[in-house]
């Protein structure tokens, strides 16, 4: 539960803590997503090692932190020369990422363990309103993000036109935190300093492939953000 809610949090108060026993197979594939393969895209994965590779283009071989990495297979498309880390909660998710994704060091964490050092770039997609605290989420995060590091996130915003729809599409347990665009700027602008943000449209139609789509234009009304911040100065 975040201490003192931003402006923008969504009147639905998050449940109590989830026993992450709930992230095993069937969560991935109809539990929680519908089809995680069909929701994770390689252009989509494309887009955010992108994201990523940028936040890193001055870094001869930088140590890379996907907090809730899932199978791995983001960190898995990232030049083999990375330090890659992963954390997530879910056994399910780690247990496949460790059988096919080579090279990578797994952590099972919800809070990425301090002993882990720091990290050049930090992503965290679709993370931040699943996690009991996503103001000690980003605080951990910020100490773990070298002087001149990037942190790189995505998370599902709840007002502007698509709010209604997006809070019947996401009406999950796991979606504790349920915020407007200018809440999770606010957020995370308390624990960094916002560089820049787009929007995304997505969506999963019943037949057809996944719908990604970015968006500077748009950025007020899409249905998620993606915020890329850095350290503050100390």
């Amino acid at each position: 539960m975040i201490a003192s809610q931003p402006r923008g949090y969504a009147a639905k108060a998050p449940p109590q803590d989830i026993d992450f026993a709930y992230y095993d197979e069937a969560y991935f594939y109809g539990a929680g997503y519908r089809d995680y393969d069909r929701e994770s895209p390689p252009r989509k994965l494309e887009f955010f090692s992108q994201a990523i590779e940028a936040a890193v283009r001055n870094v001869d071989r930088p140590r890379v932190l996907d907090v809730g990495c899932a199978f791995g297979r983001l960190l898995a498309g990232l030049p083999p020369y990375f330090d890659r880390v992963g954390t997530d909660v879910s056994t399910y998710a780690l247990e496949e990422a460790r059988r096919y994704v080579y090279g990578v060091r797994f952590v099972q964490a919800e809070l990425p363990p301090e002993s882990l050092g720091h990290f050049d770039a930090i992503s965290a997609f679709d993370v931040l309103d699943a996690v009991a605290d996503p103001r000690a989420m980003l605080e951990r995060l910020a100490s773990m993000l070298t002087p001149h590091g990037e942190f790189v996130a995505v998370v599902p915003v709840y007002d502007g036109p698509f709010g209604p729809a997006q809070s019947l599409l996401n009406d999950l347990p796991t979606r504790r935190h349920r915020l407007s665009r200018r809440a999770w700027l606010d957020l995370i602008g308390d624990a960094f300093e916002v560089q820049d943000w787009i929007g995304i449209f997505r969506l999963l139609p019943p037949a057809g492939p996944y719908v990604h789509v970015p968006t500077r234009a748009l950025r007020a009304a899409a249905p998620a953000i993606l915020v890329r911040a850095r350290r503050k100065a100390r």
